[in-house]
């Protein structure tokens, strides 16, 4: 029976120093343990934080660079819309020139017909 006692006094000996290793390391670890889940923590919010300013930086850039593509458009349609004006102001001048020289022409080689006409009818006479 004293052996029973000693035992049990022993096995109380080694539960106390157990709860003794196991206090310790709560006081010890524990704080440690919290500070690390608490710089985790911080650094997900911050990084959270990064990731929606950059989200927010790169919505407003998508938006501006759809509103310079569409003034983009734009400007190309009214330069295009310009330049085929001046394609038919030119086509228009350059048939009036042509017509003109057409008319110059015909009215050239009428004259120069009345001039051969007279000629001949000068050296006729």
């Amino acid at each position: 029976m004293a052996k029973q006692i000693e035992a049990m006094k022993e096995r109380d000996r080694e539960k106390a120093a157990e709860v003794e290793r196991l206090a310790k390391l709560e006081t010890e670890m524990l704080p440690t343990l919290e500070r690390q889940l608490e710089q985790e923590r911080l650094l997900k919010e911050r990084t959270l934080a990064e990731a929606l300013t950059q989200i927010a930086t790169l919505e407003l850039s998508k938006r501006e660079a759809e509103e310079a593509r569409i003034k983009l458009e734009e400007s190309l349609l009214l330069e295009i819309a310009r330049l085929k004006e001046d394609k038919d102001e030119q086509s228009k001048a350059v048939q009036d020139k042509f017509l003109a020289l057409t008319e110059k022409c015909h009215v050239d080689n009428t004259f120069h017909e009345y001039l051969k006409d007279a000629e001949s009818t000068f050296l006729y006479l």
